[in-house]
């Protein structure tokens, strides 16, 4: 997309690009920084308004963009933008319902409309700006960020006291420094410089796609590669674990196409053999149990176990989406409920929107989301368009165990990197 040269909206691009690369280089970090700053200086929530302020004022910079240029209006033709802004009109229509008949407030839906719109916000301003030079930036930052965050991992791991980050404020009533994997286990979960372990583990599929992708470029990355599964292996999140080997496929972009059969076979042969041995060891030995079950083999079906509060909040959440077709309003379930006497945490990325938003939110996200990444699977700046159309899919599939848009890194830096490809492909 071209722009007439003119200084004001040279500058108003110039800042919107920047403000992509800010969140894709500095949300890994959100939580620890804030947290510090938080327990220094106080005002924690005041802190983590700081990419709010940000996305606004880049919001700013967009809408002075289009009046000033024409040509920037058509990002409203563009399919998943359009679905998008339809999915936003149903959630504030629905709110604003919620509201008005007093089954909800109003700093619940601020924090709603905060929670399951702001990725989208941030992926039009992406693709509104997206160039193959910000692309190129855009993809080391970005792993440049996740090295820095995975050596974090493998340090608390391996290296450093458990209980470390309590000295930049980490603890009971901010961020835990570690948890237990459950609650009668001595293995530890880490979130490095995430929200929490789950976070750490989907942010990694993201920086596990990227660096598949510049494998061959960039030889050095196998290094970092390597440590993005070890850091991955310690958040102990299965949902991340399966999401990333969503991710794995990638390798096939790299092998010459008369070996790509073999390599298929090869592959579905491993996979097959590591599932046949995993179900052959896993009653042999507690500690795979305890990775894979989280719990031992005797009582995973035990309703305290963590697999049946899942399945019992997802079987919970489906029942009541199916019996509130027209939604409870933004806010109404997730963190925004963490604040009140009892929490509504469905652990169903799908589910909560559907519960918040009702059926025709759930249909506009799903197809926003899907229209997404086929956008990015077609760009032109490839491999990178095929690596996030992965990885946001990987995403979207862990949500089916996980909330997993609701951490706002893994979101943001999702969506940021989506709308950049998606803003790069061949008009056709």
């Amino acid at each position: 997309m071209t722009t007439q040269p003119d200084q004001t909206t040279y500058w108003a691009r110039r800042f919107i690009q920047g403000g992509i690369i800010l969140i894709v280089g500095v949300m890994p970090f959100h939580a620890f920084f804030t947290t510090w700053l938080g327990s220094v200086v106080g005002y924690r929530g005041l802190w983590q308004s700081w990419k709010e302020l940000l996305i606004v004022m880049m919001v700013g910079s967009l809408v002075w963009l289009m009046w000033k240029v024409p040509a920037y209006r058509s990002i409203w033709q563009e399919p998943w933008v359009k679905d998008a802004s339809f999915f936003a009109g149903i959630a504030v229509v629905v709110s604003f319902v919620a509201i008005f008949n007093q089954t909800s407030t109003f700093w619940p839906v601020v924090y709603g409309l905060k929670i399951d719109l702001e990725f989208w916000v941030i992926a039009v301003l992406a693709f509104s700006v997206s160039s193959t030079k910000l692309i190129t930036k855009a993809i080391s930052v970005t792993l440049a960020a996740g090295f820095v965050v995975s050596i974090f991992v493998v340090l608390q791991a391996y290296v450093l006291p458990p209980d470390w980050l309590t000295q930049f404020g980490y603890g009971p009533t901010t961020i835990p420094p570690f948890l237990y994997l459950t609650a009668t286990s001595d293995t530890l979960r880490f979130a490095g410089t995430l929200g929490g372990p789950n976070q750490l583990g989907t942010y990694l599929v993201i920086i596990i796609a990227l660096s598949i992708i510049q494998i061959v470029r960039h030889p050095l990355i196998i290094g970092g590669l390597g440590l993005n599964f070890l850091a991955l292996w310690n958040s102990y999140s299965r949902s991340a674990w399966l999401a990333a080997l969503v991710t794995l496929p990638l390798i096939w972009l790299h092998i010459a196409h008369r070996h790509r059969r073999l390599a298929a076979l090869g592959g579905a042969a491993f996979i097959l053999a590591a599932m046949i041995a995993t179900t052959m060891l896993i009653n042999k030995y507690p500690a795979l149990q305890e990775s894979i079950l989280h719990s031992t083999a005797a009582h995973h079906q035990n309703a305290a176990s963590s697999d049946s509060l899942r399945l019992t909040s997802i079987q919970e959440g489906a029942q009541a989406v199916l019996t509130s077709p027209l939604g409870h309003g933004l806010g109404s379930a997730g963190p925004a409920t963490f604040q009140l006497a009892e929490p509504l945490i469905i652990e169903n990325q799908f589910l909560q929107i559907g519960y918040e938003t009702g059926w025709l939110g759930l249909g506009a996200f799903g197809i926003a989301l899907s229209l997404l990444i086929m956008s990015a699977w077609r760009s032109r700046q490839q491999p990178f368009g095929i690596a996030m159309a992965v990885a946001v899919t990987a995403i979207a599939l862990a949500g089916f165990m996980l909330p997993t848009l609701t951490d706002s890194s893994t979101a943001l830096i999702a969506f940021s990197l989506a709308g950049l490809a998606s803003g790069n492909k061949p008009h056709v």
